[in-house]
């Protein structure tokens, strides 16, 4: 099974940012563990809005859906975007910035 890596970031002065490792661990495979549950395969078409960095929409590309997805946050779309190009990207994923 593959797994997108992780990364939270939150801004220093928010004391939640102190447990983005622990909450990168708690959600690292929800991702996967959503397009398992979705049943998504081959040829989907899948929009995953608020994707942050990518948890659902890589593993949703990995095992051939086409995906839209889209986030608010240009510094957790950038993760993905990075996890994208380091998995190899196929352009099956599109990463957009929106509202």
């Amino acid at each position: 099974m593959n797994r997108a890596p992780t990364e939270i970031h939150f801004p220093e002065e928010l004391p939640i940012a102190q447990h983005r490792g622990r909450i990168a661990e708690l959600v690292a495979d929800l991702g996967t563990d959503v397009v398992a549950a979705a049943d998504v395969g081959p040829g989907m078409r899948v929009l995953d809005v608020w994707t942050g960095t990518g948890n659902a929409a890589l593993p949703a590309a990995a095992v051939g859906a086409d995906v839209v997805a889209t986030d608010i946050t240009p510094e957790l779309l950038a993760v993905g975007e990075r996890h994208a190009r380091e998995r190899g990207r196929q352009r099956r994923e599109r990463i957009r910035k929106c509202d």
